[in-house]
Parts: C-alpha cells; structure tokens; sequence
C-alpha cells in the first residue's frame, strides 16, 4: 500500500511539472504574439477548421478566430467558403490582429490586407476550379483553387449550355471540383468559363457581331432524305426561315430557288440574329444574281413507268454550275476576331488580376 502511494504521488508531481511546463510554453506564446502585435507587423496564420461564420486558426502557435467578412476575399453568401473550406485546410494567410485579450485568451483576426499575387488567365487554357454556387442557368466556379489560393478569388461563370447533356449538369454540386476553360470577360467584364474552346463565342457576346453582315454559306443535302444544312463561313449551323415576316411579297419564289439548291453549293446570306440556345444563326437570302441563277437551271422532269407506277426525279441541264463565293478579307477579319476578346481587355498574353 505505501508503495501504492508512494507511486501515485510520483505520477502527481511529473503531471504537475508537465502542466507548468504548457504554462510556461502558453506564455511563451502568448508574450511573443504581444511583441508582434506592438510592431504592427503582418502575421501569417493557417486555417484548421470552420464555424458557422468564419474560420478556426492558429497564429504563432495560438489558437484564434477570423470571421468571413474579415478575409482576404468577399462572397456575396457565407455558403460559398463552406464549399471551398475543403480546399482552404493548411492554407496559410496574413494578418492583423483585430482584438487579442489575455484573460480569458482571445485572439480575433483581419485578413484585410493586400496579400495576393498577380495572375494572367490565358485565353482558351484550363483551369481547376471549385463550384460555389448552382443556378437553374449554370454554376459559378472560383479557379482560385488552382493557384492554391495565392492569388485569392477569381470567379466566373459556366453556362448551363455548355452541358451536351442535362444530366451531366444535374450531377454537378457545389463544393465539387471541376475543369474549365478561361473565355476572357463579357462585356460587363464579368469573367466566362467554358467546357470546350469551339463554344466561346456563343457565350462571351461576341457571336452578335455577326448580325447584320454577309457570309458564304454552304448547301449541305443528303440525298437519302433531302434534308437540307446551312454551313455558315465554314463555321456555324445556319437556319434559312421562309416568313411572311422575312419574305412578305415573294414566299413562293425563295422557296422555289432553296428547293433547287443542291449539295455544295455556296450562296451568300445576311445573318439577321442569332439563337444561343440551338447556336444556330438565323440567315437571309436576298443576293438577286444568286436566286435567280438557281431558279434559272431547267430542270427535266423524268417520268418513269415502272409497274403502272410513276416515279419522278429532276435532273439539272447544268450540272457543272457553280456559285462563286465572294467573301472579302474584312469579313474574314472579323470571323478571326469575334472568337476572341477585346483587345483592351485581353492581350496574347492573357488577362491580369
């Protein structure tokens, strides 16, 4: 029994030197943060964990606090850090310290410093990135996570258009990880993502431009069901609309010149708007020279009796007829440039933030 004692008394007095030793240690770290905070100096701090409106951290050794509002970046909604939390464990930061009191030991945090490098997104490169919030039109995607945050927060959109499928949409989730493609900025520069480079123009604004200016467009028919395609500057899907609104007085002659429009050949169409959902470009024939060569072949009308039954077919005395393409440099100027942004905002190097 005494040895008893005599052994728990042991373990008492090394569990009081080890409790000492974390005092001594605590004020250690304490007086030396005090120092700190007295230089004004900014001070690095890691996140380990997150409340409801800002992170847990450690600074110098010291367990602290930062609240959302005091971070180096701004979200619109506290929902968005919680989706990138994930991403932010470990990540280190600077500081000053808001409030720091002894008694009880209380350490609150402003990151609101200037703290981040510069970037150039580079047109059409990818990115990976972090899904912050989901719209019934697209996500929102922050490619911060793709320079470990040392840059800070760059967000931008990705179309739901972007999707060949819905369900590849429906699956995605905010906190989720995703590759996207650096579009540049729209006109209210807002910075776009997208999934393909092919689909840049359709989204950043820039396919407008093409309204109201002529292009070459190339007949595309399949012989096994005569379905027609519009080729538009070997580029777009073009749609050819016969309206009242379009053509109020001559209905019946442009579609008598389409219906004679064979495979390969090229007519010349004004766009007149431009559907982003289908990324069709809605077309007008009107050059005269063209309509009325079409309508001009004479056609044979070949009538075949086979079985008390007659089969009809046209066959176009000018086979060899070819329409000329006059597209000019100007117009191929602009077909280069519309796939891209303005130059004030990006240069063949990229985008700076």
């Amino acid at each position: 029994m005494k040895l008893f004692t005599e052994k728990g008394k042991g373990e008492r007095e090394e569990n009081s030197e080890v409790c000492t030793d974390n005092k001594n240690y605590l004020r250690i770290l304490v007086d030396n943060l005090e120092k700190l905070i007295e230089k004004d100096e900014n001070l690095p701090f890691r996140i380990y964990g997150i409340k409801t409106n800002g992170f847990l951290v450690k600074i110098v050794g010291l367990y602290g606090y930062v609240a959302f509002q005091f971070m180096p970046w701004k979200y619109s909604n506290p929902s968005f850090w919680r989706a990138i939390f994930p991403t932010l464990i470990n990540k280190v930061f600077f500081c000053k310290v808001y409030q720091f009191t002894k008694e009880p030991l209380s350490i609150i945090l402003n990151s609101e410093i200037p703290q981040f490098k510069k970037v150039r997104l580079i047109e059409n490169e990818s990115y990976k990135g972090v899904i912050i919030s989901k719209v019934n039109f697209g996500v929102f995607v922050d490619i911060g996570v793709h320079f470990h945050w040392q840059c800070g927060s760059l967000t931008g959109l990705l179309h739901k258009s972007n999707f060949d499928a819905p369900e590849k949409f429906d699956t995605l989730k905010t906190g989720d990880e995703i590759e996207v493609f650096f579009w540049g900025v729209n006109k209210s520069e807002e910075i776009q993502f997208g999934c393909k480079t092919e689909l840049i123009e359709w989204l950043n604004g820039n396919i407008d431009d093409l309204t109201g200016e002529v292009f070459p467009v190339r007949i595309v028919k399949k012989a096994e069901d005569d379905k027609m395609e519009f080729i538009v500057a070997e580029k777009y899907n073009g749609t050819l609309p016969v309206t009242k609104t379009i053509y109020a007085k001559n209905r019946k002659r442009m579609n008598n010149a389409i219906r004679f429009l064979k495979d390969g050949d090229i007519i010349h169409c004004e766009v007149l708007k431009t559907n982003k959902l289908n990324r069709t470009l809605q077309l007008k024939w009107e050059m005269e020279a063209e309509i009325e060569g079409i309508i001009s072949r004479k056609i044979r009308l070949i009538t075949i009796n086979s079985k008390n039954k007659f089969q009809r077919s046209y066959q176009y005395s000018n086979a060899n007829f070819a329409l000329e393409n006059r597209i000019n440099n100007k117009i191929i100027e602009k077909l280069h440039l519309i796939s891209k942004p303005d130059d004030e905002e990006i240069n063949k190097t990229g985008l700076e933030y």
